[in-house]
């Protein structure tokens, strides 16, 4: 026999509207962090010296096009 002891308010919801609620607020509590990381990644690869660039098959003006952008632009 089960116990209903630890049921979920939601339980009456459909399981898709529960799990579409979950995956918004993720995305919400996770963007922050995301766009902190893509302007550090834009930073430090606007410090690389043309050697590396070269080596990752980019140039200046590449990365002056990368770095330019906002951080909520992908």
């Amino acid at each position: 026999m089960k116990s209903n002891v630890f049921s979920s308010p939601i339980n009456g919801l459909s399981r898709g509207v529960g799990h579409e609620i979950v995956a918004v607020l993720d995305r919400l509590l996770e963007t922050p962090f995301v766009w902190a990381e893509r302007a550090a990644e834009r930073r430090h690869l606007s410090e690389l010296d043309d050697h590396l660039l070269n080596d990752i098959g980019l140039n200046r003006a590449d990365v002056e096009a990368i770095s330019t952008k906002p951080f909520w632009r992908p």
